[in-house]
């Protein structure tokens, strides 16, 4: 890029909404702030402006001067939130019947009119889906519009929040001082953003040069809150086909959008598995240049770009069992899916996606019960740890996209030196604590199941969790009751599964810390055999807890066999 081309320059943040027309791209990410950093910002301001420091860096702003405004490619989020905050001092103006005031901070940092047309011209305007809410909800004037502006997506809700908070800072800073005072306090505030509180601006000629520099600019590798790195890096290369680009990046994140409570991290994960789907094991901090080092030509952006549009929807459905998708495949793999989320096993996501792809339809419900059989068999004996782990199912994946590995049967006999066989399955078992609830729920409900002669055991609906609880029969915090028993022996057995019941919620709340006899009938009375068989022995202690688990390991083996 020639050096004529780019213009670096240093001004205060405010002074850059003053000077420019600037505008977010359609391709960039709404406002994406929480809380969190919505507050830092302020109050390193806030800081910053108690210390009298000379000045206050902000970082950089990236930005390319197209058809008369300027797009902004990096800052939009700080640029954003200052607009935010100046508006909450103009709308504390006019609260304040200090029209003059707010006159000149909306004239000069939020939006003036055109001498010709006298229509609105935003100093920010943020991206399509942000910019009418945020126009109304921050930039209007009018209290009343303000008000009845109404947040329709996640987005907007967080636009919202910034107001509030702004509005509140802004409370916070005039408190202090007499109600005389108070405007003026207000205005340093705002000199302060003008002449101190300073960023790097960085402009250059066109989009693509504007990528290059934002790529440039942020640390190597594809962290959670910067999957813009990716993005940009294809835009960059898109060339003439960028609309097809931002087309396809637009169907990825509309389809991950669909997953409940879905944040930047979905997207790294997202990219990452679906590479190591078909490319092999990849680690988080080697992906982004990985993708460099392999996508380098316009064509073969558009085609990662049309990929990643493709397979969002199979992603997405991994992490909702209520997705269309299982639609043909039966009741069964619904019910599989919702079982690996509950488990959190994140490394099988590469080799789901590709077995979705590539295996037949009639395999599909079969591929997820073997799934759900393996986590239980490597959550139970901690086998390979979670990184080794993903290694094996990112090779087995890329395997299976290519086409080495074309159905379950083979999948199996690839994995069959990984997965823990029966007889460690089984002494791992027989051995297990379980310190999370949620599991061992699961555990013990499937294995009722399975002594219930269900089919599918491993499979267990959560709908009725609050209705049935966990009781440890040699309690974590034993009564009287319960003599001779040291911290060693109680630490060492309360969580092991063979001393772990199902009851139902009332009566287990009967049963607190009571000692063994009085728990006993109650156990006895249990419409679950599995916990009546808990109530056999004349006592409890170690010796019982091993006995009954050893027995529930043999369980463990039918539950959740190898290969189902």
């Amino acid at each position: 890029m020639p050096s004529e081309r780019l213009e670096i320059g240093r001004q205060g943040i405010a002074k850059l909404l003053k000077d420019g027309n600037l505008c977010v791209p359609p391709n960039q990410r709404e406002y994406s702030w929480r809380d969190e950093h919505i507050t830092d910002l302020y109050q390193d301001l806030a800081k910053a402006i108690a210390d009298d420091e000379p000045d206050y860096f902000l970082g950089s702003v990236v930005v390319a001067k197209t058809n008369g405004s300027l797009q902004v490619f990096d800052g939009q989020q700080r640029l954003a939130t200052t607009v935010i905050l100046l508006a909450a001092i103009r709308d504390y103006y006019l609260d304040n019947n200090d029209r003059d005031r707010a006159s000149i901070i909306e004239s000069d940092y939020l939006m003036s009119r055109n001498l010709g047309t006298l229509e609105p011209q935003q100093k920010l305007a943020l991206s399509k889906i942000d910019n009418d809410f945020y126009l109304k909800k921050v930039l209007d004037r009018d209290s009343a519009i303000r008000a009845g502006t109404i947040a329709a997506c996640e987005t907007h809700q967080r636009i919202e929040k910034a107001a509030e908070i702004a509005r509140r800072h802004v409370q916070a800073i005039v408190a202090p001082y007499p109600e005389n005072a108070r405007s003026q306090q207000l205005s340093e505030w705002v000199n302060f953003l003008v002449e101190r509180a300073m960023v790097i601006s960085v402009q250059v000629a066109d989009d693509k040069s504007a990528y290059v520099v934002f790529e440039t600019m942020n640390d190597r590798g594809l962290r959670p809150s910067a999957a813009d790195l990716l993005k940009n890096h294809l835009f960059g290369l898109a060339a003439n086909r960028l609309e097809e680009a931002e087309r396809n990046w637009i169907a990825m994140t509309g389809a991950l959008d669909t997953v409940a409570d879905a944040d930047d991290e979905i997207v790294v994960d997202y990219v990452r598995h679906l590479w190591i789907s078909q490319n092999g094991p990849t680690r988080t901090r080697e992906l982004f240049d990985k993708i460099k080092q392999d996508i380098k030509s316009r064509q073969a952006a558009i085609d990662l770009s049309a990929q990643l549009a493709q397979n969002a929807i199979f992603y997405a459905a991994l992490l909702n069992p209520a997705h269309d998708l299982w639609n043909p495949y039966g009741p069964s793999a619904r019910k599989h899916i919702a079982t690996l989320q509950n488990l959190g096993m994140k490394q099988l996501r590469p080799v789901l996606l590709a077995g979705l792809k590539r295996f037949p339809e009639s395999e599909i419900s079969r591929f997820l019960l073997m799934l759900v059989c393996w986590a239980v068999r490597f959550l139970i004996t901690g086998g390979a740890g979670s990184g080794v782990l993903e290694g094996h199912y990112g090779r087995n994946a890329q395997q299976i996209h290519s086409g080495q590995i074309s159905n379950i049967a083979a999948l199996a006999s690839a994995m069959i030196t990984i997965v823990p066989p029966d007889q460690a399955f089984r002494s791992a078992f027989s051995t297990a604590r379980i310190s999370k609830a949620q599991l061992a729920r699961y555990y013990l409900r499937a294995l009722q199941l399975k002594a219930d002669g269900q089919e599918e055991p491993q499979y267990v609906p959560n709908d009725d969790a609050s209705d049935i609880n966990l009781e440890h029969i040699l309690p974590l915090s034993p009564s009287e009751e319960w003599v001779g028993l040291d911290a060693d022996t109680l630490r060492a057995n309360s969580n092991r599964i063979g001393n772990l019941v199902l009851l139902q919620a009332s009566p287990n709340r009967l049963l607190a810390s009571t000692g063994y006899e009085t728990k006993r009938p109650i156990l006895q009375g249990s419409a679950f055999s599995l916990t009546r068989s808990a109530a056999s022995p004349s006592e409890w202690g170690p010796n019982e807890i091993a006995q009954r688990q050893a027995s529930l390991a043999d369980l463990a083996v039918q539950t959740w066999p190898f290969r189902p």
